[in-house]
């Protein structure tokens, strides 16, 4: 057709394209659903994995923007800072920001080689830029991101760690830190970026500022009823409180589980998550992770030889010593969960807390063989494990393993069938 004339689906060359939208209903966007009970640990995995994705699919900045720079970074943080101070009520507010900015000028400084680091490593990339739960949508069930920024470079283009933090940060801003805790250690183990362990507290904290701004200006902002402005007001305090508490995180643990193939270290860990607020470190998905391997993709023969030999072993557990260093020297509690069938891996493990400074604690899981035969039979059937170990596997174990020693024995706590395990169990255990 022509512009005068125009044809719909016609063969010439396009004039204009139409495009037809479909409109997706509140209720599904995640707010919506966390607010009605309905969001699932389940979604926390499909969310980790979009973001994942997208993260490493999307453009990196070029080396000459400014974007995620430090001076970027951290001046975006301060005008926030300095908009929030602009508009405090009160001495006791004025106090709390101060306090807020304190925290922060020290960390600009901490932080800064870590930043030019993490740009020059190709973290900083084209993000959402605004990827929290009201941006979010289970439309024809797929989770999708939308109305993302694009009146701004500098917010646009980030770390892709202030982005995952923006999420974790509002899901527990409304009180789902098992939800939050799903979603951020599934999207480290779907991308391996543990190193963003380094600022996380820091993009979580300036996540929680700039939602504390946004409150701010809607109670000001004319028009409001009184219930909306008093429901600005307690998000405002909300978001600022939580801020602080990110400034002063608990002292973290370091936990490793001992016990051979299929006694159930993974499924166990996995609860402990949210109540200690820890990060989990899986050999099994770094080993994959190692030799270039997705955590559920299957080794060949000569692959799993070579993945499971001695000179592999070692590179696996110095990897995972260094990762968990990482965690707890910035506040974070971690848990490794891998067979520690030897002494002398677990040795360097509570030399690394030792250091640190933090408690240890070894889960002793067991349980009785022919259970053990049965649930790696079923894992290897479903194959949706990480953990290639069979029977063979099993059988080897049994016999080169080294129980805990005496005096590991005084840092360990049982689990078995009979005997099941809780986060109650561990503080009670480290604060007798």
């Amino acid at each position: 057709g022509t512009e005068s004339e125009p044809q719909l689906g016609g063969a010439g060359e396009p004039i204009e394209y139409a495009l037809r939208m479909v409109q997706f209903s509140q209720s599904e966007r995640l707010d919506h659903l966390l607010n009605t009970r309905q969001l699932t640990l389940n979604h926390m995995d499909e969310l980790a994995l979009m973001m994942a994705q997208f993260h490493q699919k999307t453009k990196r900045v070029s080396g000459q923007s400014l974007c995620g720079t430090p001076e970027i970074v951290c001046g975006l943080v301060k005008e926030t800072l300095d908009q929030l101070k602009s508009s405090a009520a009160g001495k006791q507010e004025k106090s709390n920001l101060g306090q807020l900015e304190r925290w922060f000028e020290s960390q600009s400084v901490k932080l800064k080689n870590i930043f030019e680091q993490r740009k020059q490593n190709g973290f900083v990339r084209e993000c959402h830029g605004d990827a929290h739960l009201a941006n979010m949508v289970l439309f024809k069930g797929e989770i999708i991101l939308f109305d993302c920024i694009e009146f701004s470079e500098n917010l646009r283009w980030i770390d892709t760690a202030s982005e995952m933090a923006f999420t974790v940060m509002d899901l527990e801003s409304r009180m789902a830190p098992q939800l939050a805790a799903r979603f951020l250690n599934q999207y480290l183990e779907i991308t391996g970026d543990y190193e963003a362990l380094s600022v996380l507290f820091f993009y979580k904290f300036y996540r929680a500022l700039v939602r504390a701004k946004v409150s701010g200006i809607l109670i000001s902002h004319q028009g409001l009823t009184e219930d909306e402005k008093q429901q600005a007001q307690t998000e405002y305090k909300r978001y600022l409180d939580l801020a602080k508490v990110y400034t002063q995180p608990p002292k973290p643990i370091l936990v490793i589980t001992h016990g051979i193939s299929g006694t159930g270290k993974t499924t166990h860990t996995a609860s402990l998550l949210e109540e200690l607020g820890a990060i989990r470190l899986r050999s099994d998905v770094e080993r994959k992770r190692m030799f270039g391997l997705e955590s559920h993709e299957k080794s060949d023969a000569a692959l799993k030889i070579e993945m499971y030999s001695v000179q592999a072993n070692q590179r696996v557990y110095e990897k995972l010593i260094h990762l968990a260093r990482r965690g707890l020297e910035n506040g974070l509690s971690i848990i490794v969960d891998g067979t520690f069938l030897k002494y002398d891996e677990r040795k360097i493990f509570k030399d690394l807390a030792a250091k640190v400074k933090v408690p240890f604690v070894i889960l002793d899981f067991t349980a009785p063989v022919e259970i053990l035969r049965e649930r790696i039979q079923n894992r290897l059937r479903q194959a949706k494990d990480a953990s290639e170990a069979d029977t063979a596997v099993l059988d080897k174990q049994l016999k080169w393993q080294e129980p805990l020693t005496t005096d590991e024995l005084a840092d360990a706590i049982a689990v078995s069938p009979q005997n099941g395990l809780d986060a109650k169990k561990i503080r009670s255990f480290i604060s007798p």
